[in-house]
């Protein structure tokens, strides 16, 4: 099935009906913070459950090793809105025809990503990104 970016809500599962636009929104993520950074807005990867992390010099992508540290440190919570200007600033990039990030495949990601997140913040949750294998 491959990895996918989901959205969890403080206290809850994943939002549903990401799934597919998760794996786009993860294959296209360097794109996407390249358009965050030409906004000058926060890319969306600074919303990961576990960006504060640091990882050792040393790592040497042990998944195990990863998910025993994630399992250790505590995940940090976003305000819907924060994220939602970027990702509103990465539309906008998006259908200026920037060429990289202005598949129909990851607008429509945006789009469903934008709307979950206007779900979050309507219902006053805090969220967070997290990658689901």
């Amino acid at each position: 099935m491959g990895a996918a970016i989901v959205l969890r809500l403080e206290g809850g599962a994943p939002v549903g009906g990401l799934l597919d636009e998760g794996k786009v929104i993860l294959a296209e993520h360097g794109a996407l913070a390249d358009a965050a950074e030409r906004a000058g807005v926060v890319p969306l990867d600074a919303f990961d459950a576990y960006a504060h992390l640091e990882l050792p010099a040393d790592f040497d992508g042990d998944p195990d090793w990863l998910a025993k540290l994630q399992e250790e440190a505590e995940a940090c919570w976003f305000d819907p809105h924060d994220a939602l200007v970027s990702v509103a600033a990465i539309q906008e990039a998006a259908l200026d025809g920037l060429e990289r990030y202005s598949s129909q495949e990851t607008r429509g990601a945006l789009a469903a990503l934008r709307r979950a997140l206007e779900a979050a913040a309507a219902r006053g949750v805090r969220f967070h990104l997290d990658v689901e294998p």
